[in-house]
């Protein structure tokens, strides 16, 4: 009786408007800090330089074609997205450190109010049988993932989009959900995300039209004013795409995609199916799935089981949770088929339950559809339709959303088979909240391929590079790093022949390909990398990231070691090269072509740098290293 009574506290939605202030609050609560960790990969290695060289520019809105100097000898505009993008504009207005804080905290705010909007008018409404507590607890689920900052609020605002086009479907839309879908395209991605699920909506539209034997109007101009606004945002792209290219993409010689057998393509739908991306689009489902598949088992009941019934359901559930049982049941070769199946199972038999094992099957197809692109069985498509070898299908990107509208679901089917269901809930939310502070994409802890922007960018040291080398147009001075991210250099102001694009001209990867020399080349992952995908025009021979540069360090300090420095002097000479910033001393260099002038270091900075000056005046050197 006592558990009856704190379930029936747990049930008033007081209580969990503080409880989800207090969780959201705690999460957030590390960017507030001075020193706070974020990932390196596709962060700190490359988004925020790449918003931070734009916005500096003055070359926001110039034509494609125009030069921005600053990475790679210069890259076209086009290289660097669009400027109708709100997360350009943070960086512009706040600068890279603020802009990073405030895009972070917009994209968990929004992510549990528009899922709680969603949920609260399409999939929980407010009833006395179990009120708003799944509302709740998937709109928590949901804004505690770990979205990937580098696409905005791409994600985080699926709820919203939805939620809009069914009130203009539904035809009880007001002014409000117009305007959202005209701000959404603006801090979101089109290739990302929204670009599967408009076509998802556009599908579901002619299923409706279908069913209904009518065409929504309301529904096709909101569709199609949403589809126009990504256009129109990306309309950089669409005109290189589709007009004037002005350069050959070195995507063109993507070979990463079509290239697994069906056993591998298989493996990565499940990996799919339980993790979704990482680090892109995680889903956390160690708990939110085994409750989902038990709200089908559940579904089977036709009453609402007693008290003692449901106390015996949650010790079994808990227990399971404890002895981790589901970790081995979902990873096996048959999961899959298994879930499937009994999904379908559900949809045919079970009438007054389709929901749930319909939106299963959907996730299951999502994960199968996401890895498809990787499958060698599908590469005869490619020649048909060329621009599959260079585009990242990325249509998995939508499950975090399906899983939280999914979990959502089951929980109602809980609340409406056993009692107690939300002393569950706040069980269930504790632990998920536990698991999503272990896999946060920003930290007061140190983490491995974490770092904070004070030591990952080491300002106070380039500081010092700069005003030792006394550089006054930023253009005169060219900079190559050895052991050390382009990044680091380019968050500084300096100007690299190397760098980090995912779209840049072919000429220039194989130009800087010139600069490796075939000693690095004889590692089969490093020549990989480089040919088969390229995006990174990075010196081959020492790895750059930022915790084996800690490991390379200790050894120094530890054995007194140099590192021979591997690249073609008349390669770095061709591409107006001037300095050389790298993560260890170098050896066994001619010292009359690289001329050693400092080594910098400070206890906030992550890096050992020591500073080369390039000798060109001879046009005909090959390093001796070679």
């Amino acid at each position: 009786m006592q558990l009856q009574k704190i379930d029936d506290v747990l049930k008033d939605t007081k209580v969990w408007i503080f409880l989800s202030f207090i969780l959201l609050g705690y999460y957030l609560s590390p960017l507030f800090q001075t020193t706070f960790y974020v990932p390196v990969y596709d962060n700190l290695d490359s988004k925020v330089v790449w918003y931070k060289i734009l916005a500096e520019s003055g070359k926001i809105f110039a034509k494609n074609h125009t030069i921005i100097p600053n990475m790679m000898n210069g890259l076209p505009r086009l290289s660097y997205g669009s400027e109708f993008d709100l997360l350009l504009w943070f960086y512009y207005i706040f600068g890279p450190k603020t802009a990073y804080i405030l895009n972070e905290i917009f994209i968990h705010l929004l992510a549990f109010i528009s899922m709680f909007m969603l949920l609260k008018r399409y999939v929980v409404p407010q009833t006395k049988t179990y009120r708003l507590v799944p509302a709740f607890v998937g709109s928590l689920y949901f804004a505690l993932l770990p979205f990937w900052s580098g696409s905005g609020a791409s994600i985080a605002l699926l709820p919203l989009a939805t939620y809009s086009l069914l009130n203009i479907k539904n035809k009880n839309s007001t002014l409000w959900d117009w305007i959202f879908l005209i701000l959404i395209p603006f801090y979101s991605s089109f290739i990302l995300t929204y670009i599967f699920y408009i076509a998802l909506a556009g599908l579901y539209f002619f299923y409706d039209s279908i069913k209904h034997k009518k065409v929504n109007f309301y529904f096709f101009s909101a569709l199609f004013l949403f589809g126009m606004l990504y256009l129109l945002k990306n309309y950089r792209l669409f005109e290189a795409l589709f007009f004037d290219p002005g350069f050959i993409s070195h995507r063109t010689e993507f070979k990463v995609f079509y290239n697994v057998p069906l056993w591998e393509f298989y493996r990565l739908s499940l990996v799919n199916f339980l993790e979704c991306h990482i680090p892109h689009a995680q889903t956390l489902t160690r708990y939110i799935l085994p409750t989902i598949l038990i709200s089908m088992l559940l579904s089977l009941f036709r009453r609402k089981l007693s008290t003692k019934e449901s106390m015996v359901i949650w010790i079994i559930i808990l227990l399971s949770f404890v002895l981790d049982i589901w970790s081995t049941l979902l990873i096996h070769r048959y999961t899959l088929p298994f879930i499937a199946l009994f999904s379908l199972f559900l949809l045919i038999y079970n009438k007054d339950n389709r929901k749930v094992p319909a939106l299963m099957i959907l996730i299951i197809i999502l994960s199968f559809a996401g890895a498809a692109q990787m499958y060698e069985g599908f590469k005869g498509i490619t020649h048909y339709i060329p621009t599959l070898k260079t585009l990242n299908f990325r249509i998995h990107f939508l499950l975090p959303f399906i899983y939280a509208i999914t979990f959502s679901f089951a929980l109602k089917t809980l609340f409406k088979t056993l009692k107690l269901s939300a002393l569950f809930s706040l069980v269930f939310i504790s632990a998920q909240f536990y698991d999503s502070l272990n896999a946060s994409y920003f930290t007061t802890k140190k983490r491995l391929d974490y770092a904070s922007f004070q030591s990952y960018y080491a300002t106070n040291i380039f500081k010092q590079i700069k005003q030792d080398l006394k550089i006054k147009n930023p253009q005169d001075a060219k900079f190559i790093s050895y052991g050390i991210e382009p990044a680091v250099s380019l968050y500084n102001d300096l100007y690299t022949v190397d760098g980090y694009s995912t779209n840049y001209p072919l000429s220039y990867k194989h130009k800087f390909k010139k600069v490796q020399v075939p000693k690095c080349f004889t590692n089969v992952d490093r020549k990989k990398v480089y040919d088969d995908w390229g995006s990174k025009a990075y010196l081959l021979c020492m790895d750059s990231r930022p915790q084996i540069h800690k490991l390379l360090h200790n050894s120094i300090k530890a054995k007194n070691t140099k590192f021979p420095f591997f690249a073609s002097i008349e390669g770095l000479c061709n591409l107006n090269t001037n300095y050389i910033l790298s993560g260890t001393e170098l050896s066994n260099i001619d010292t009359t072509k690289i001329q050693f002038i400092k080594y910098y270091h400070s206890k906030q900075a992550l890096w050992h740098i020591w500073l080369y000056k390039l000798n060109c005046s001879n046009s005909k050197y090959i390093s001796n290293s070679i």
